[in-house]
C-alpha cells in the first residue's frame, strides 16, 4: 500500500501530519508496516508525524511498531487518547 498525499501542494515542514493507522487496518489497508516506517523515515521532520494506533497495549506487534516509530522521532497516539483530543 503506497502512502500518498491527497494534496498537490508541498507539505510545510512545520505542519502536523496525522496517520490513522488503526483506521487503515480496519479497512484492510494497514498491512504494510514497512511502507509506513519508510514513509516516516523519509519525511523531513518526523517529530511532526503523529501515528494513531488502535488498542496496542496488549499486542506485541503493535508495541514493536510503536517502538520503531518512536525511535524515528514521531509521536504515537493510542486510539482512546486520539478520540479525546
Amino acid at each position: 500500500m503506497p502512502i500518498t498525499s491527497t494534496t498537490q501542494q508541498p507539505i510545510i515542514l512545520s505542519a502536523k501530519v496525522v496517520i490513522d493507522w488503526a483506521e487503515l487496518q480496519k479497512h484492510g489497508q494497514g498491512q504494510n508496516v514497512e511502507a509506513l516506517i519508510d514513509w516516516v523515515r523519509n519525511y523531513p521532520n518526523a517529530s511532526n508525524v503523529h501515528v494513531v494506533l488502535g488498542g496496542y497495549r496488549n499486542h506485541h506487534g503493535a508495541r514493536k511498531l510503536q517502538g520503531r516509530l518512536q525511535a524515528l522521532g514521531c509521536r504515537v497516539i493510542a486510539r482512546h487518547v486520539a478520540r479525546k483530543s
